[in-house]
């Protein structure tokens, strides 16, 4: 998987939220193991990210 639209740390961050509210909407167990995944694959691909941030922002998408 590919971020290619990911341009900056606002934008990671806001996809990675978007996702992980997204699969929470499905259930609870499955955004949070989503989110977290989506949020480490961001991480793997793009190196300059602060992999802290992505993973506290892939929660937040599970409690809005």
């Amino acid at each position: 998987m590919s971020c290619f639209f990911c341009k900056n740390t606002k934008t990671r961050c806001g996809i990675s939220m978007f996702f992980g509210g997204l699969a929470s909407a499905i259930n609870w167990g499955f955004g949070l193991v989503i989110g977290a995944l989506f949020a480490k694959q961001i991480a793997r691909n793009l190196k300059a990210v602060d992999y802290g941030l992505l993973i506290a922002c892939a929660y937040i998408g599970f409690m809005t």
